[in-house]
């Protein structure tokens, strides 16, 4: 956790990440966006390299595994580059 990478980077290892982690995303989101998955702090707000970054709260690791599961149950999709634009729709809409 708190290596720097890709938004698709995160997608493609989601299952790897500590459930109770969360993802932080610098704007504009797209696939290629540099992002980082790391615990929230104890206090709240944005891990410190993250600010530093300029990064945002994204998604929560465990909500962002439902929503691909559930995603992919309902249309069989599985394409990676399909999966980061649904989690950017959900992180942007519905979140």
């Amino acid at each position: 956790m708190g290596a720097e990478m890709t938004l698709r980077e995160v997608v493609t290892n989601l299952s790897a990440f500590d459930e109770g982690a969360t993802i932080y995303v610098s704007e504009p989101w797209n696939e290629g966006s540099a992002s980082m998955v790391e615990r929230e702090p104890e206090q709240g707000g944005l891990p410190p390299r993250a600010t530093q970054k300029k990064m945002a709260y994204f998604l929560e690791v465990d909500l962002a595994r439902s929503i691909v599961a559930e995603w992919i149950a309902a249309t069989g999709v599985q394409d990676e580059s399909d999966i980061s634009k649904r989690l950017i729709e959900y992180a942007t809409y519905d979140a």
